[in-house]
């Protein structure tokens, strides 16, 4: 006893196909106010939130960028003849300490390090000016009878070194954000 049921005729088939239709677009339609009502909270939200998130990390990188050229030229302006060629390391500190000052609110955590080695670079040119510059320097030159001169230059272009490598580094991170430094 077993027994075959016919397969469906083509015409049982397409009205099934045509009922089936006819219900989920009637669902849409009936729907779509609801629809268009969450999209344009979800408009409203997302315009909110970035409002309140403040300015986005390329624009809080240019502000850092921006604030650093404008200290690098108020302190250019500050550098005399005795910080140019008897002891710099005051006018370098004062740099690294105003470069550390800087806002780095909003900026990606990358900059931000990237920007915080920069510093650090900074301040230790400072340090290198500050113990072989100067009086510092006049005295361990004279008591060592010169001989410490190229190992203070070598230092000093260490630092220099440093400086050029973090600045390289945080341009290339800047420019990661679509930043031109």
């Amino acid at each position: 006893m077993n027994e075959t049921k016919p397969p469906p005729r083509v015409g049982d088939i397409a009205a099934d196909v045509r009922h089936l239709l006819a219900h989920r677009v009637s669902r849409l339609v009936t729907a779509r106010p609801y629809l268009l009502g969450g999209l344009a909270v979800a408009c409203l939200l997302a315009v909110f939130l970035a409002w309140r998130r403040g300015p986005g990390e390329a624009e809080s990188i240019r502000r850092v960028f921006h604030q650093d050229r404008i200290l690098a030229e108020r302190i250019g302006k500050k550098v005399g003849l005795m910080d140019q060629y008897w002891d710099g390391s005051a006018i370098v500190a004062e740099l690294a300490g105003e470069m550390d000052r800087i806002d780095l609110e909003g900026c990606p955590r990358d900059f931000q390090s990237s920007y915080k080695k920069h510093v650090g670079a900074w301040a230790a040119v400072a340090r290198v000016k500050s113990s072989n510059e100067g009086l510092n320097g006049f005295l361990k030159s004279f008591l060592t009878v010169g001989s410490s001169i190229i190992p203070a230059i070598s230092e000093a272009n260490g630092a220099m070194a440093q400086v050029q490598e973090t600045w390289a580094e945080l341009q290339q991170v800047a420019i990661r954000h679509g930043v031109a430094p």
